[in-house]
Order: C-alpha cells, then structure tokens, then sequence
C-alpha cells in the first residue's frame, strides 16, 4: 500500500468525501493506476489462498461443503464466479512465474484468468511457455492475450484448432424477416470476412446525413456501379452489400452451413389495430 499511501502524504486536513477532488492530475492517475494494480494483486491472492483451502480440504472438514460452495456461501459469489476462481486457483498452483508476478499487480487479474484456461487446456505444452505468457501478459490486454494463446493453441494442437474453426464457421446464419406492419428484423452470426463486410455497409447506411434524407435507402440494391453523388454513403452501401451477396452466394460451402430465411412474421408481430 506505499503507492496507494504516497498518493496521500502532505494531504492534511482532507475530508474522505473530497480527498480525489482535492488530488491535482497527475496524482489522480496514479492514484486509479496503483488502485487497479493493488486490486489485481488481492485478485492473486485470492486465488493462492483458495488453492490452499482447497489443498487442505478446509470447506470439506469443517463445513461439509465444496470449495466451490464454500466460496458461494462465505464470500457471497455466484456459481459461475466460484467455479472459475476454484480452476484459476488449481492452475496458477502449477505457474510459479505467472503467480508471482500477479501477486505484485503486474498481470491483470482477467489476463491471469486466461493463461490458467490455457494451461488446463493444454498442461503438458505450457510449462515450457510459461515464462513468455507470463511476460506478454503484463503489457497485452484481454482481447490481445486472447489472440495470442488461440496462436500458440494452434501450434500445439493443430488438429483441434481446426476442428473449433469449422465448429465456429458450422454456426453462421442469417436470418431477415418482415414484420406485418413493413419493418424489417435481421439477425445472424458471419465469419470474419463477411461481418466485415456487412459491417461496413451498416456503418455507410448509418450515416447522419443518409437518415436525415430516406432518399438515401432507394440507392441500395439499385445495381448502379455509379455512385449517387448526392446520397454517396447508401450508394457505399448498396454496393458494399451486394458483393458480400455475391461472396456468399458463389460459395458452395457457405450455401450448405449458412442458411438464410426471409419469411414474414406475422406470428410474432405486434401492431395496434383500430377499432
């Protein structure tokens, strides 16, 4: 708590209720900054303290619980977080390097979560990376950490790397459908390459300038290779759309797993009606 305590010193005569609003800028971030690092490091150590719990068979012997339910009851967490504190906690027991930089608040408590995820998946190929997971994870957020252990997955384990990629790529579908009262209602799960693509018809269509003229929505499907110069985004748009169609409809894969259904949704539709 130095940091957090540094932060403090020659503050006298400071209320808790305007201690932050008395702290000039440059002390107000170090202040957040030392605060999550100190949280990431309880995070840690919670983590330690459950695995000993565990290891000592303490919710078992004095309560009759899991540790799991122990956590539920005596630490008022969920299901969901308990189970994945008490699989964080067996693994980091396996990643010394890794645990002692968290318990300093140098590895996010999330980033933490997810190499103990990869080391269950994988325990016999890790011991050998843990020293670089457990540096790259003290610069990589979340989602980068992410990328880079599905990388190394699919070097350990081609084979089910494959196999999760085809699993993910069997769920993409579209669905687009009216409503009885002329709406439109679409959903749908894509790969990469096709959000991409919708994605940047959706944003051109979603410009200011095109929804405060409709005019904007009759370019779209128009088949015009030349461009509207007074509604240029719908005209982005349209085109943008139809080369994802023509991307999706030539591909004799994606024709099998990516079903499209377009039906009216009168069932499900509500609509006030008039007397």
């Amino acid at each position: 708590m130095e940091h957090l305590s540094g932060c403090m010193i020659g503050r006298g005569g400071v209320t808790p209720e305007n201690m932050l609003r008395e702290l000039p800028d440059d002390e107000l971030e170090a202040f957040a900054i030392a605060v999550t690092s100190h949280l990431d490091a309880g995070g840690a150590w919670l983590l330690r303290a459950v695995e000993e719990l565990d290891r000592r068979s303490i919710p078992d012997r004095r309560h009759m619980l899991t540790t799991r339910q122990w956590l539920k009851r005596f630490c008022q967490m969920t299901g969901s977080a308990a189970s994945s504190v008490v699989s964080s906690a067996r693994a980091l027991a396996h990643l010394p390097t890794v645990a002692k930089r968290a318990e300093v608040g140098e590895i996010p408590a999330e980033n933490v979560r997810r190499i103990a995820a990869a080391y269950r998946s994988h325990p016999d190929d890790f011991e050998l990376h843990e020293p670089v997971f457990a540096d790259i994870a003290t610069y990589l957020d979340a989602r980068d950490l992410r990328r880079a252990i599905g990388h190394w997955e699919q070097q350990v384990d081609r084979e089910s790397a494959v196999r999760e990629c085809a699993d993910r790529r069997s769920r993409r579908r579209m669905s687009l459908q009216q409503t009885i009262d002329g709406m439109w209602h679409h959903e749908g799960w894509y790969d990469s390459e096709s959000g991409h693509i919708i994605a940047t018809a959706l944003h051109a269509l979603a410009d200011a300038g095109n929804l405060a003229d409709t005019a904007s929505v009759r370019t779209i499907g128009a088949g015009s290779d030349t461009p509207n110069t007074s509604q240029p985004n719908g005209w982005i748009a349209g085109r943008t759309l139809s080369a994802w169609w023509m991307h999706w409809s030539t591909s004799a894969a994606s024709r099998s797993t990516m079903p499209v259904m377009s039906r009216p949704l009168a069932a499900t539709s509500r609509t006030s009606r008039s007397p």
